[in-house]
């Protein structure tokens, strides 16, 4: 353990957005894993931490909702760390959440984890560790509201999972383990890392469906994402890539390989703004679109807001708020592709993130546009203001507005 946080990247106070209080770390064996989990976690080090909700998940049990295991500690050779009883206590009077004492029999996406924390908070931490099983949209919600009151001030949240999972030994082999196998696992890790930044628990659903991508510890994201989602209307919250890593690159053998993402996510106090966009502020969203188009065509994944990629600054509040983004490319003259999202589903500065890329890549009139393109491409970026309800279509200006229509249920 100590040699691993040894190994681990380092990192500057100025690299972190705000406070960091929500994390996804991988939990292969520690020769693995270890050091991407430990670039991580040693970010609580010298914090004082009231508690840790670690949200793990059953690789061998059947699970439709939440489950406790039945522990009142956990002793590592690090050290003792004590189970939240209180908490565990008053979640266990939900029917959201159950009871399984065989559920840590041959686990350890929780075990892997809870040296490495013990390794770095205090005595007086206590951690509130629950399983993750398959859930409902509707479950997911119910599951997020239950967990966000132990999420306060001086708790910390932590999503156990590793990425894509390629090779025969795990039924997934979209392409050869050629020359290119490095580049298209990485692609297919940042792309799903790319639709976490977006806090959207079904975007990043649909993405692994969308792609097939293997990712083990899909329910403890896709929660943690609701959690998150549930402030991102009043707090701003920022994700940062601190490290990737494969096993394909630490051994050699690309026939078999898992990917191993850290992230974290900081919170920052303040109120996010209602106000027209200012001049920095919207050239802030145009370099944005910018990096995301040209990170999509070179390397197939958008903008990665990564605390080593050049990422090195704070998101204003003001691009914080949950607003919907059109972003227009073109080429001279001529339209080369053009995206948006009517219904605003993510914070300004990431709907123009992910618009770029996927008017880059899939709008549906135009070829993806190619590298040698990028240098004549212009682009532009609309933002969308808040739907209004009106009384008669008279109010609409034809080039101006857009229009939503509802009838009934639809």
């Amino acid at each position: 353990i100590v040699s691993l946080y040894q190994a681990a990247r380092p990192y500057s106070p100025e690299d972190l957005p705000g406070e960091p209080f929500a994390f996804i770390v991988p939990h292969a064996g520690y020769r693995f894993s270890g050091r991407t989990a430990a670039t991580v976690f040693q970010v609580l080090k010298g914090r004082k931490i009231s508690r840790v909700i670690l949200l793990a998940f059953p690789h061998r049990h059947r699970l439709d909702r939440l489950a406790l295991p039945p522990f009142e500690a956990w002793e590592t050779p690090i050290g003792r760390i004590e189970v939240d009883r209180e908490a565990a206590e008053a979640l266990r009077r939900s029917d959201l959440v159950t009871e399984m004492p065989q559920i840590d029999r041959d686990e350890h996406s929780a075990e892997i984890e809870i040296p490495l924390l013990t390794a770095v908070v205090g005595g007086e931490t206590r951690l509130l560790p629950l399983y993750v099983g398959d859930l409902s949209d509707e479950m997911l919600l119910r599951c997020a509201r239950l967990l966000r009151p132990y999420l306060d001030e001086g708790s910390v949240i932590v999503a156990s999972s590793d990425f894509t999972h390629y090779g025969k030994r795990y039924g997934f082999v979209p392409f050869p383990p050629d020359e290119r196998v490095e580049a298209r696992l990485r692609a297919l890790d940042l792309g799903a890392v790319a639709a976490i930044q977006s806090l959207d628990p079904g975007r990043f659903l649909g993405y692994l469906q969308e792609t097939g991508a293997t990712v083990c510890g899909r329910n403890p994201i896709r929660l943690l994402l609701a959690i998150l989602a549930l402030d991102r209307d009043r707090v701003a919250i920022e994700p940062r890539l601190l490290d990737y890593e494969t096993s394909g690159h630490l051994t050699g053998d690309w026939t078999f390989s898992v990917g191993y993402v850290g992230m974290l996510f900081g919170r920052r106090k303040g109120r996010i703004l209602d106000r027209p966009l200012e001049e920095k502020e919207r050239e802030i969203l145009l370099d944005l679109a910018r990096r995301s188009l040209e990170s999509v065509v070179r390397k197939g994944y958008p903008l990665i807001l990564d605390a080593r990629g050049g990422t090195r600054w704070e998101i204003p509040l003001r691009l914080h708020k949950v607003q919907g983004a059109f972003v227009t490319l073109w080429k001279g003259e001529q339209l080369r592709g053009c995206m948006g999202n009517v219904v605003p589903v993510s914070p300004l500065y990431q709907a123009v993130i992910d618009m770029a890329a996927t008017a880059a890549r899939k709008d549906p009139r135009f070829p993806p546009v190619r590298p040698e393109e990028l240098g004549e491409i212009h682009i532009e970026v609309s933002v969308l203001s808040p739907f209004e309800a009106i009384e008669t279509p008279s109010l609409i200006e034809i080039g101006k507005h857009g229009v939503l229509l509802r009838k009934g249920k639809y």
